[in-house]
């Protein structure tokens, strides 16, 4: 991946962002000295960089969701991740140097159904070698997930109407008509 540049006035844009999220552009061009149209220039740059994103964000653990980081040995990470890149439970995958070189966030409303969802389709893939999967138990700052992650609507390539575990350990999967989980019911 190549370097964005930015110079030291995108820097100062950034840290004033930090110190306070939710600032105006027009209180942002006082606090810096600049004109609102400036930084409104400044701001579309740093989207259109890729920098800055603006999304709604939520706490998963506030919303009572388990959250677990699952570490994939595998043959080919993108092989493993197709059939579940649209998982609704699926927060962010990243690829890895190293044994275990895929990384999956994962949350769900219980940790049964985040066990069931590692045991079918991770570790009963034939490209995956081994998986260590943890359950977050705490976190030093808040966990922060896109709304839009969460609540996407999309079907995963699995179909719960199938699985065993369905009725017993999982709460099948939100865009499913056999899911029986609370948060993601529309």
């Amino acid at each position: 991946m190549r370097k964005k540049v930015i110079d030291p006035i995108d820097k100062k844009v950034l840290r004033k962002l930090a110190a306070k999220p939710g600032i105006t552009q027009s209180g942002l061009a006082k606090e810096l000295g600049m004109t609102q149209p400036s930084v409104n220039g400044r701001l579309q740059k740093l989207r259109d960089l890729g920098i800055l994103v603006n999304e709604m964000m939520l706490d998963p653990m506030a919303l009572g969701l388990s959250l677990a980081i699952v570490d994939v040995a595998c043959k080919n990470p993108q092989k493993v991740i197709a059939p579940i890149k649209s998982c609704p439970y699926l927060v962010n995958a990243f690829t890895l140097s190293g044994v275990e070189n895929l990384r999956l966030i994962l949350c769900a409303e219980s940790v049964t159904t985040l066990e069931v969802m590692v045991d079918r389709h991770l570790r009963n893939s034939p490209d995956v070698i081994d998986t260590k999967f943890n359950i977050v138990l705490s976190t030093f700052d808040t966990p922060l997930v896109p709304v839009s992650r969460l609540f996407r609507g999309k079907k995963c390539s699995f179909n719960c109407r199938t699985c065993e575990e369905l009725g017993g350990r999982c709460l099948g999967c939100p865009n499913c008509a056999e899911y029986r989980g609370e948060i993601f019911k529309n």
